[in-house]
């Protein structure tokens, strides 16, 4: 659904005011909205509580009971979702679980628009009362139905004992700090990354090669270990942390390759994980774990790999590298001053 209903009424030519016209111009509103956040690419999870998602509760057969609090979201389409971080104000709901694996999905209604509101040539008595009216939201674990405008939020694993939410699972946030336990897997990735740095200088030496190898890894692992901004689009980040990666990789890839198993398996890492980074069907929790496990290898392998650059730097033979025959500077004579003088310019005369 991406048509917008941008239609206004034209307050110059009212001359009597119904109830026809106020609905017209809260539809205009909204869709002014939904407008706006679509063409701004503005959607996923704004802010999730922490606790914000219960546990699922079992009501006999593949039916569960759960509730959601503090969850602000912009839908795929555009529509807003806005469920009060209030225990008294949550959203309540049952939903199916018919699979291994289980997303959880929040809907808003897309409530179809006319494109102009039918007007009574009498007085509407619909203006003597007002009431309010908040949209209608779902909990599915199926985001098929076309009516409503879908966000997940959640994802569990089917089990004997219930749902269990999956650690890793972060839902598509619009912002790092838009979740918690989203956040604070970047503050664990600048942290690791912090500390692989710190242990290359520490076992740097004053042997060139491995000096020089520990300040190559340390240079290119350096925006990994900058904390990131709180209003940084998570993909981004994945995004900048896979060239970082890359980095890495083709570091790794440029030295002689060491009999280290460490080594081997720090490449096969790389590797996997950044070819499914690339391929963009990942999830953010996902991909930020992939990361953080192949920082903890590298953290494994560099001081192994130093030692080893050190040892086979001591063992190897001199070389004797051909001098060039020096050639002392002549001064251009006067003819060729003249000759290579500019056309153009201050020295002009």
């Amino acid at each position: 659904m991406q048509e917008f209903d941008l239609v206004s009424v034209n307050w110059e030519t009212v001359r009597l005011m119904q109830a026809g016209q106020f609905k017209q111009e809260t539809y205009y509103l909204e869709e002014l909205v939904r407008w706006g956040l679509q063409r701004g690419r503005v959607r996923g999870v704004l802010y999730l509580a922490k606790d914000g998602i219960s546990k699922p509760l079992p009501l006999g057969g593949r039916q569960f009971d759960i509730t959601i609090r503090g969850c602000y979201a912009v839908g795929r389409d555009g529509y807003v979702i806005e469920i009060p971080n209030d225990p008294q104000g949550g959203l309540r709901a049952r939903f199916e679980a018919n699979s291994d694996i289980v997303p959880l999905f929040i809907g808003v209604a897309c409530n179809e628009r006319n494109d102009v509101p039918k007007l009574q040539p009498t007085v509407d008595k619909g203006l003597l009362a007002c009431q309010g009216l908040r949209r209608k939201y779902v909990v599915s674990s199926d985001d098929s139905n076309s009516n409503f405008d879908w966000v997940q939020v959640a994802q569990f694993k089917n089990t004997r004992e219930g749902l269990d939410p999956l650690p890793d699972y972060v839902p598509e946030c619009a912002f790092l700090s838009s979740y918690a336990p989203l956040w604070q897997k970047q503050v664990e990735i600048t942290k690791i990354a912090s500390s692989v740095i710190d242990e290359l200088i520490s076992n740097s030496s004053l042997i060139t090669t491995r000096y020089l190898a520990a300040a190559m890894f340390a240079g290119s692992l350096a925006p990994a270990a900058q904390a990131a901004w709180d209003e940084e689009h998570p993909r981004a980040y994945v995004n900048r942390l896979a060239g970082v990666l890359n980095a890495q990789r083709a570091q790794l890839r440029a030295l002689p390759t060491p009999n280290l198993t460490a080594y081997s398996d720090a490449i096969d890492m790389l590797n996997a994980t950044i070819l499914e980074i690339q391929g963009r069907e990942w999830t953010t929790g996902y991909a930020l774990t992939r990361i953080i496990d192949c920082l903890r290898c590298l953290q494994n392998l560099y001081p192994k790999l130093l030692l080893s650059l050190e040892t086979t730097a001591r063992s190897a033979p001199p070389q004797n590298f051909p001098q060039d025959t020096a050639v002392p500077a002549q001064t251009p004579s006067n003819q060729n001053r003249s000759q290579n003088k500019p056309r153009f310019g201050w020295g002009d005369t």
